[in-house]
């Protein structure tokens, strides 16, 4: 409306306060939310909380109430948006103290989780120790094994070579016999002697070890390894 006691104002206006309206209470428009100094001077000018004009061009009116009447509502507005805030930070409070003692959980339920993974690992080492052992016992029985087979055909050999030398002696002492009869009596049977012999000593030279030397077995630890580093953590579903 234009004029200073009747306009907008920012403070709160007391009662009574409107010059040209004297007895009038002052006013709050629910509205655009401004302070006037009376009812009645609220409706003499539009409502700005509406956008609309003036009161004369069908711009909206502002809708007052006394002054002290919208102070309780707003002091009991204020009272539950306080109460709300109170809750609210109660609540806040109390999740404050769930983080912080969730810190600690954390670092005891890591140290229990290390517990668990140091023993798992510990029983696969263990594990695999075992194993190890087993495998480094069935070497030692095929190394036994082949010792043993290596020595019955070292001995077999040793017995033909005994022979073998038994059986030239024998010839080279019947080469100096100086009597033909008795020298042709007998060398027929010493030859096929020899010949028999040096066959047996060239089929077991010729044949070789029974045994290779070599072990015929190999270890793949690839599949092991494959299955350590696809090892991870999954999640429970």
């Amino acid at each position: 409306h234009g004029s200073q006691d009747c306009g907008n104002d920012e403070d709160v206006v007391e009662l009574n306060d409107c010059r040209r309206h004297p007895g009038e209470p002052g006013a709050f428009c629910l509205s655009c939310r401004g302070s006037f100094a009376c009812g009645l001077c609220a409706g003499e000018e539009p409502c700005g909380g509406g956008g609309g004009g003036g009161v004369g061009d069908g711009g909206e009116r502002h809708q007052p109430v006394p002054l002290p009447a919208a102070c309780k509502a707003q002091k009991t507005e204020l009272s539950q948006a306080l109460q709300s805030l109170s809750e609210q930070a109660k609540s806040g409070s109390e999740f404050l103290q769930r983080l912080k003692s969730s810190s600690e959980r954390i670092k005891s339920n890591r140290e229990v989780m290390a517990a668990a993974v140091t023993e798992q690992f510990d029983s696969l080492v263990s594990a695999l120790q075992s194993k190890k052992q087993v495998m480094l016992s069935q070497l030692a029985s095929e190394q036994e094994h082949k010792l043993r087979l290596t020595r019955d055909q070292a001995a077999q050999c040793a017995s033909s070579l005994a022979k073998a030398t038994g059986l030239l002696q024998l010839c080279v002492e019947l080469l100096k016999e100086t009597e033909p009869a008795a020298f042709i009596a007998v060398s027929a049977a010493m030859q096929d002697r020899a010949a028999g012999m040096q066959r047996s000593l060239q089929r077991q030279t010729e044949s070789g070890p029974r045994v290779s030397e070599q072990f015929e077995i190999r270890l793949d630890p690839e599949p092991v390894l494959v299955a350590i580093n696809s090892l991870a953590f999954s999640e429970p579903q």
